[in-house]
């Protein structure tokens, strides 16, 4: 037979609460407290990290500011050639050989100083636009083309002459057959049919003076 133990009651235990000791502070009147350190960002240079990819910079060109037209000095430097008198040259003929026109003679003169033509002697000759600039009184007016009744008259005799691929005109035709193309009125006599102020046409039989250097 077992016998059970009899019953124990134990009694009821609570813990024990300890009360935290008492901390005695000095009197100071009113106590300041600090406040907590605050971390203010730093104002260094900022630091870029190199990425490997260049990026365009783009700068700006000084620009220096623009002179007015009027401020601009005019420029005056030019080229002078310079000619060696022969015999029997005139201040005409060293303007036409020059500046293509004899009208420019008595400016030409004037410019060197309206001197006499001396043999061998230099004689400066600017361009034409500074003749017209500084004697523009001292050129002659052009003068009228020459018409044909004022033209030499054509010698005895004729050649034939067939103008070539691309045609030609009268002063042309006169240069290769005469050496002159101020004498296009003769060959103009001989063939009246054609227009002095077109080109002779490709193929055309044009009449030349016998002692014509082209022609048969």
């Amino acid at each position: 037979v077992t016998v059970a133990p009899p019953a124990i009651t134990m009694p009821e235990t609570k813990p024990a609460t300890v009360a935290p000791p008492a901390i005695a502070l000095p009197d100071t009147g009113s106590a300041t407290v600090a406040p907590p350190p605050v971390n203010l960002p730093t104002t260094s240079e900022p630091k870029f990290v190199a990425t490997g990819e260049a990026k365009p910079v783009s700068v700006q060109p000084k620009t220096e500011p623009v002179k007015p037209a009027s401020a601009l000095a005019p420029r005056e430097d030019y080229d002078v050639d310079v000619h060696y008198t022969v015999s029997g040259e005139s201040w005409q003929t060293i303007s036409r050989q020059h500046l293509g026109d004899d009208r420019y003679a008595e400016a030409l003169r004037a410019y060197n100083s309206g001197r006499n033509l001396v043999l061998n002697q230099p004689v400066d000759v600017p361009p034409i636009h500074v003749l017209r600039r500084q004697y523009a009184s001292m050129i002659a007016a052009p003068q009228p083309a020459a018409t044909p009744q004022d033209l030499p008259k054509t010698l005895s005799g004729e050649r034939t002459f067939e103008v070539p691929n691309g045609g030609l005109s009268l002063k042309e035709i006169a240069r290769k057959a005469l050496g002159d193309e101020n004498l296009w009125g003769q060959i103009w006599e001989m063939n009246p049919k054609l227009r002095a102020d077109e080109p002779v046409p490709a193929g055309t039989r044009v009449k030349l003076p016998n002692d014509a250097k082209i022609g048969e």
